[in-house]
C-alpha cells in the first residue's frame, strides 16, 4: 500500500505512526507513574480532607490483612497527623481492633498465609503431607479423611494463635494519640499486660491522656540525661513530645538547654543536642518565625564553618525567648510526629 502511495503520504503516514507511538509510550509512562504513586498521598500538594479521611480509613480497615502489608499497600499520611484526619467511622474502628475483635475475612488472610506451607502438596519437604500419607497407609483409611482431620486440627490451632494477636503497636499510638475516653480501659488493659509486646506504648499512649501513674512514670522514663547515644536521645525527644503534658515539655525545654553532643545519624560527626530538639520546638508550637530565626542563625555561621558555643548560646536564647511566652495550657499537640504508616 505504501509503495503505491506519493511522498506526502509516505511522510504522513510515518509522522502518524511516530506521533501515534509516542502518544501511547505517554500513556504507558503516565499510567505507571500513577501506579506507582497510587498509595501516598504525602507528595500531593494539599490533598483534600476527605481523601485524607478515607486513606486513614482505607489503612485502619486493612491494618490485620498479611498481603495488605506485604504488598505496602497502606496510604502514606501527610505528617504531622491532625484530629480532623480520623472519622468517627475511624475511630470506631480503633475501638474495634482495640477490643480484638477478628473479621472472618481477617482471619481466613492469615490462615492462607500460615496453611500454605500444608497445603503445598507438591513439595517434597512437606513433612506434614507425608505424616498424612503414612498414617493413611497404617491405618488403611483414605487419605482424603486422614488430610481433612488433621488439616482441621492444624487449621484450629493457627486460628487460636492469629486470634490471640494483640493490636498493633501503631494503633496503640494512634488510640492515645487522638484521646478518646472510649479506647481508654482497653489501654489500661494492654498497660498492665506484661506478655503484650507494646506494653511500653500502651503507657506511652496514657501518659498522653495524662492518666496517672503512667504520664509522671513516662515523663521521668524520658527526661534529660547526659552521655545519651544518638538513638536514646531521638526516642526520649519523640515521646515527650508525644506526652505533650506541661510537665513533659519543660522536660523537653531540658534538652534544648543542653550542651551535649550527639553521634549524628548520618555518622559523620558530632551535633549539639540542643539543636535537634529547638527545631523540633518550632514544629511542635507550630512557629515558622521561630524556625526562621534559627535557620538565619545557622545560616550566618555555616559561612564560618564554625558551630561553636556562640552559635548554641544564640539559638538557645531565641528557644528561650519563645517557650517562655508559650501557654502550655493551650497546646493542641496537633504537631506531634507518629511513625505509623
Amino acid at each position: 500500500m505504501i509503495n503505491n502511495c506519493t511522498d506526502e503520504e509516505a511522510y504522513r503516514f510515518v509522522f502518524t505512526k511516530k506521533v501515534v507511538f509516542l502518544l501511547f509510550g505517554m500513556m504507558i509512562r503516565i499510567t505507571s507513574m500513577a501506579q506507582t504513586d497510587i498509595f501516598s498521598l504525602v507528595n500531593h500538594p494539599n490533598p483534600p480532607l476527605k481523601k485524607i479521611q478515607k486513606a486513614v480509613e482505607y489503612n485502619l480497615k486493612n491494618s490485620r490483612f498479611y498481603d495488605f502489608y506485604e504488598k505496602d499497600e497502606y496510604i502514606r499520611i501527610p505528617k504531622p497527623y491532625q484530629y480532623n484526619f480520623f472519622t468517627e467511622r475511624a475511630k470506631s474502628r480503633i475501638l474495634e481492633l482495640l477490643k480484638n475483635t477478628w473479621t472472618k475475612k481477617e482471619i481466613e488472610s492469615h490462615l492462607n498465609i500460615k496453611l500454605a506451607y500444608e497445603l503445598d502438596t507438591l513439595n517434597s519437604r512437606n513433612s506434614f503431607y507425608k505424616r498424612v500419607k503414612r498414617i493413611a497407609k497404617r491405618d488403611s483409611i483414605p487419605i482424603d479423611n486422614v488430610w481433612g482431620q488433621m488439616l482441621d486440627k492444624r487449621s484450629k490451632a493457627y486460628k487460636k494463635l492469629i486470634t490471640d494477636q494483640k493490636v498493633p503497636g501503631d494503633i496503640v499510638l494512634l488510640a492515645g494519640y487522638l484521646k478518646d475516653e472510649r479506647f481508654i480501659p482497653y489501654l489500661k488493659t494492654l498497660a498492665t499486660d506484661t506478655a503484650y509486646y507494646y506494653n511500653y506504648e500502651a503507657q506511652l499512649a496514657l501518659a498522653h491522656y495524662t492518666i496517672e501513674p503512667y504520664h509522671i512514670e513516662m515523663v521521668k522514663k524520658n527526661s534529660y540525661s547526659e552521655n545519651l547515644n544518638f538513638n536514646s536521645f531521638r526516642n526520649r525527644l519523640e515521646n515527650l513530645a508525644y506526652i505533650c503534658s506541661k510537665e513533659s515539655l519543660q522536660h523537653y525545654y531540658k534538652f534544648c538547654m543542653s550542651t551535649d553532643k550527639v553521634y549524628n545519624s548520618h555518622e559523620n560527626g558530632y551535633d549539639y543536642m540542643a539543636e535537634k530538639a529547638i527545631i523540633g520546638l518550632s514544629f511542635l508550637l507550630k512557629n515558622n518565625e521561630m524556625y526562621k530565626e534559627i535557620e538565619n542563625i545557622k545560616m550566618k555561621y555555616m559561612k564560618s564553618g564554625m558551630y561553636d558555643e556562640n552559635y548554641l548560646k544564640e539559638i538557645q536564647d531565641v528557644a528561650n525567648r519563645y517557650f517562655s511566652n508559650m501557654d502550655m495550657n493551650s497546646m493542641d499537640c496537633e504537631s506531634i510526629q507518629l511513625d505509623v504508616w
